[in-house]
């Protein structure tokens, strides 16, 4: 890579998280989420993972691949934007049939498919750190309106040579 770009970065940010819990809703209820990245630059083009936690005991945690580019603007400012796929644990409550109709509910565990888009900012405080900004959206592959959610993090990035 050019001497303008880190060879590695590792961001961990977390915050506020709009869920938007049925089709029908428009008022969204928020949660709180975050979210550990790592990158592998190749130029302006980078490749990484991304472990996402959160929002609530819906989607307790996944893990996606990105790609995506960064652009420099100045010598402290940096834009990013990605792209990724991946694997969550995304989980249903339950009401098991019975007589008198139980009101006792229950998690259902599942794997569900999950796309990511983000676009981040973030400005140098010291040579190797930064602080982030990111908007990130959210949709699992799911029948249920709850796999949509648009979340705002903040946190750290370090650039590694």
């Amino acid at each position: 890579p050019s001497p303008q770009f880190a060879r590695w970065t590792i961001s961990l940010s977390g915050g506020p998280i709009a869920l938007f819990e049925s089709a029908q809703s428009t008022t969204p209820s928020w949660n709180v989420g975050g979210q550990l990245e790592g990158h592998l630059h190749l130029g302006p083009w980078f490749v990484g993972l991304a472990i996402d936690a959160g929002p609530r005991d819906a989607h307790p945690f996944g893990g996606a691949l990105l790609f995506g580019a960064e652009q420099r603007l100045g010598k402290k400012l940096r834009l990013e934007e990605s792209a990724g796929f991946g694997v969550e644990e995304f989980r249903v409550r339950v009401q098991p049939p019975g007589p008198g109709g139980s009101s006792r509910q229950f998690w259902e565990k599942q794997a569900a498919g999950y796309g990511r888009a983000a676009l981040s900012t973030s400005y140098a405080l010291v040579p190797n750190l930064d602080v982030l900004a990111q908007l990130t959206g959210h949709l699992t592959t799911t029948s249920r309106a709850d796999g949509v959610f648009v979340g705002v993090a903040l946190g750290l990035c370090l650039r590694l040579p």
